[in-house]
């Protein structure tokens, strides 16, 4: 992926959008002091398959959705977005970071016109997140509601869990617009995924091997042929090949080898 994205900004590097979280922070706020005053207004932002050959603005516009809820929630939401795609940004630069956007709006497309629902730009900024999650694992953020900062991975540990909920208590066409809009963090993150988890299954079995290879040592020590006593337990074991062992050598505990 890397490779081809390299070919691809050779090409088409001078088209990228930069600080594209400004733009979409900015227009995702702008929306939402117009739906304060409009309610209804908002409505004409979603991407709505069936509306797209009339109204085709439909389908950038639902990018500039704004968040749900209350005003603090919004400007806590839009905050976020910004740190997120900023961080995105920061991580790879304007040009992938615009792809990977970018894939993720024809995501939203193609699941809205498969599923036949409208779709938002929630999961879209979902995968944003997920993204910055699985590149900065251990980064400390603070939740102004919280008393302690919290990692990403724990974070996003939570989102993954609810968007699973949200994969099982769907229908079909839920899903479709979940699978979708998230395609572009499975693109651009499979391989990794996927040496993540070969990485941890190697490690397992390479704990497990240690285990029983610790198992196996303490049981090779040498023990008693008469009672058992090991010599891992801190037994004194000799090894005896008098005429009562018949001359071939046995390992015996000092107290045996000297009364037997």
């Amino acid at each position: 992926m890397d490779a081809v994205l390299s070919k691809l900004e050779r090409t088409f590097g001078r088209l990228a959008i930069e600080r594209l979280g400004s733009v979409l922070v900015a227009g995702m706020g702008v929306v939402f002091l117009m739906r304060m005053m409009q309610p209804a207004w908002a409505a004409k932002l979603l991407l709505v398959p069936e509306l797209v050959p009339r109204e085709p603005w439909r389908l950038l516009s639902f990018v500039f959705y704004p968040p749900e809820g209350s005003p603090f929630f919004a400007i806590f939401t839009l905050m976020f977005a910004y740190w997120v795609l900023g961080g995105l940004e920061a991580s790879w630069g304007a040009f992938k970071l615009n792809v990977f956007y970018l894939v993720g709006v024809l995501g939203c497309i193609a699941a809205a016109f498969i599923s036949g629902r409208p779709q938002t730009n929630y999961f879209l900024h979902e995968s944003m997140f997920l993204a910055l999650a699985t590149l900065g694992p251990n980064v400390e953020i603070q939740i102004m509601f919280l008393p302690i900062p919290i990692k990403m991975k724990y974070l996003a540990g939570v989102a993954m869990v609810f968007i699973g909920w949200q994969f099982m208590q769907g229908d079909a066409g839920a899903r479709i617009g979940i699978l979708f809009s998230l395609g572009n963090y499975l693109l651009f993150f499979s391989g990794y995924l996927l040496e993540l988890v070969g990485g941890r299954s190697l490690a397992a079995k390479q704990a497990r091997k240690r285990v029983a290879e610790a198992k196996t040592s303490k049981q090779t020590g040498r023990l008693c042929a008469i009672c058992g006593a090991r010599q891992d337990d801190g037994a004194d074991i000799r090894v005896c090949s008098c005429e009562k062992c018949g001359g071939k050598p046995r390992d015996l505990c000092l107290a045996h080898a000297r009364e037997h």
